[in-house]
């Protein structure tokens, strides 16, 4: 046996792997936002978004999730100061 296919079996072939670089760059070239769910559909169907990101980490590439939260600016809570004072 050989030491050097110990361990599981990657979900995403070479050639995928390919295809979400040039993908990665495609979009960063023409300034679009990048995520999984558009890598998705450049890529094999049968993979999931999970195993997408799990991926872009180990290509050495950050994400994160976009806040749901909406961030106030000092003149919004003026605002709302000044109605519920008034």
């Amino acid at each position: 046996m050989s030491a050097s296919k110990v361990g599981p079996k990657f979900k995403i072939t070479k050639k995928t792997n390919l295809r979400i670089k040039r993908a990665i760059s495609y979009f960063q070239s023409q300034c679009e936002k990048i995520n999984s769910r558009k890598i998705l559909e450049i890529s094999e169907p049968n993979l999931s978004v999970r195993t997408i990101l799990r991926h872009l980490l180990r290509m050495q590439l950050k994400y994160k999730r976009a806040s749901s939260i909406i961030s106030l600016t000092k003149a919004h809570k003026e605002k709302r100061v000044a109605a519920v004072s008034a």
